[in-house]
């Protein structure tokens, strides 16, 4: 029979027995108490280090978390792009959820290893931190990595993953609880998100401009390099959103081409598939900007836009020279994109099939109505000559159209870039002397088709032939 003090001791003894129990269950690895890594979020300061990007069909921004992971179904979660600037920290906190209880402490910390395109690798460590608790959920605040990345590096890495570990109480074990992932872009230096006219809207980071410019410079430094590089996805002619859609073309409705802003901003083209050279050229030099280089420019080659009245004069003259005399008749405009400003100029790009002696060809584009040609009963009596063969290829479109009042292109240490036809050039001259045909204007007139009807035809009027030798006919604004 027990006296009460030894009753009171055992009950003591199996007390102690059972709490040290209980501490070495929650230090060891068997410990039950499964937990979730359920969100990971990446930070910053933003227009310093860390990098909003926005949605290519939404226009919103990407917000944290960029990691999200499904624990309670075993399904799939999200996982969102990031971006920040090189020779910046990448910052994240951590979400789990746990049902521990509330006595227990949890400490988190990451690693990610990273090999570079370049061959050089970076391994970025998420030091040890005691989580907040907020019922279930354990909060690992916002840390930066003990690792920057490499200064003017570009980087595009598809899977940043961080390998995270768990440990309960401070003086437990560490042992493996989840990976996060993410893709990762690193831009050469800060975005600059600035309005030039050309433009006609901000600099906005959207996922596609910034994925074109990481992607195809991953692991350069040298502001030329990285240039050279993102344009070799131009020279593809088969740019495409991020998500596979695309290719985005060049001239590839010519119904709605021209028209602002569904292909001259960059931000529609992006939803519309389609731009003019208007939007193509801001659609690379942003994907620069993105990058922090800056010292691009715009620059429109025209042929002085507006007919002089010499070149009206001479017009008239080739006019009733080729169509008989006194055959000119101001009822036949030429046509313009602004009826006050009077007679276009138009040059002719590459590839036509022009001859001194004839001044006048059928324009290809104007006179297709839901695929019909409206020229071929007047060509085929010898009247009009075609001349315009298969363009040049443009983006996403093997004929583009191929005459224009002006053309836009992107001029870089002296050197020609001209994203809309994926072709760049040492200079103006050399682009001239290689892309334009001649110069001229768009006519509309009336004439008899072999059957004795009145059919109106626009046609072109070729003033200038292209001398590949003396280049130097166009202006460049």
């Amino acid at each position: 029979m027990k006296t009460l003090l030894e009753s009171r001791l055992s009950a003591t003894l199996l007390l102690v027995f059972y709490a040290f129990t209980t501490y070495a269950q929650r230090n060891g690895a068997n410990f039950d108490c499964p937990a979730c890594l359920k969100e990971v979020h990446f930070g910053g300061s933003k227009g310093n280090n860390y990098i909003t990007i926005y949605d290519d069909l939404t226009d919103a921004q990407i917000l944290p978390p960029q990691y999200v992971s499904d624990c309670e179904s075993g399904g799939g979660g999200k996982n969102q792009p990031v971006a920040y600037v090189s020779g910046s920290k990448p910052k994240v906190k951590a979400v789990i959820t746990s049902d521990c209880g509330k006595d227990i402490d949890i400490w988190l910390k990451g690693t990610a290893t990273v090999v570079f395109n370049n061959g050089s690798s970076s391994t970025f460590q998420f030091p040890a931190q005691k989580c907040k608790k907020n019922g279930n959920k354990y909060t690992y605040d916002y840390k930066d990595a003990d690792a920057a990345f490499a200064l003017n590096n570009v980087a595009y890495i598809p899977e940043f993953t961080i390998k995270w570990d768990i440990k309960y109480e401070e003086t437990g074990t560490w042992s493996y609880l989840a990976d996060s992932k993410v893709p990762m872009y690193v831009t050469h230096k800060a975005p600059v998100l600035l309005t030039r006219p050309e433009h006609r809207e901000p600099t906005k980071v959207y996922l596609t401009l910034l994925d074109i410019g990481c992607r195809n410079a991953n692991g350069s430094s040298s502001e030329q390099l990285i240039v050279d590089q993102i344009f070799v996805k131009f020279e593809s002619k088969d740019i495409r959103r991020v998500d596979g859609v695309g290719p985005i073309k060049y001239w590839g409705d010519p119904a709605v081409g021209g028209t602002a802003p569904a292909c001259m901003q960059p931000s529609q083209m992006l939803k519309t598939l389609d731009g003019v050279c208007g939007g193509w050229a801001p659609f690379f030099e942003n994907v620069l900007c993105i990058q922090g280089i800056t010292s691009s420019k715009i620059v429109i080659p025209n042929w002085d836009y507006k007919l002089t009245n010499t070149q009206l004069n001479a017009l008239k003259a080739d006019f009733e020279a080729y169509f008989g005399q006194g055959s000119w008749n101001p009822a036949f405009p030429v046509t313009t994109n602004d009826v006050s400003a009077g007679p276009v100029a138009y040059f002719y790009v590459e590839n036509w099939a022009l001859s001194a002696n004839v001044r006048f060809v059928v324009n290809d584009i104007l006179n297709v109505v839901n695929g019909n040609p409206l020229w071929e009963p007047l060509t085929n009596m010898g009247i009009i000559p075609i001349a315009e063969g298969n363009g040049v290829s443009g983006q996403g479109n093997s004929d583009p159209r191929s005459e224009f009042s002006d053309h836009g292109f992107v001029e870089y240490n002296s050197r020609v870039y001209d994203p809309s036809y994926g072709e760049s050039f040492e200079s103006r001259d050399e682009w001239e002397a290689s892309a334009v045909a001649g110069m001229g204007a768009i006519l509309s007139l009336t004439l008899q088709d072999g059957s004795g009807n009145n059919r109106m035809l626009f046609i072109n009027w070729v003033s200038v032939i292209e001398d590949s030798n003396i280049p130097g006919e166009l202006k460049f604004d």
